[in-house]
């Protein structure tokens, strides 16, 4: 979701742009989850190779960013 400030992480809700305090970082939300599309902050997001891209002609594996409920699925494993 967009809102005035950035954008929100759809995990966490941090807006991007804001400064956690904890790690003197501010907040990127740079990517979607390629399941459900929830807007994700960095800290959120996992890079999971994704079996369904490795079928087709292509060449190895391919990785997908997912959320934390997506990259549980079937198919999926750690690049």
């Amino acid at each position: 979701m967009a809102e005035a400030d950035g954008w929100t992480c759809g995990v966490c809700n941090a807006v991007e742009g804001r400064r956690i305090e904890a790690t003197d970082e501010d907040v990127r939300v740079d990517a979607i989850c390629h399941h459900c599309g929830k807007l994700l902050c960095r800290k959120d997001q996992y890079a999971r190779i994704d079996e369904v891209f490795s079928q087709g002609g292509r060449a190895g594996p391919a990785e997908a960013v997912h959320c934390i409920d997506c990259q549980v699925l079937p198919g999926h494993r750690v690049p």
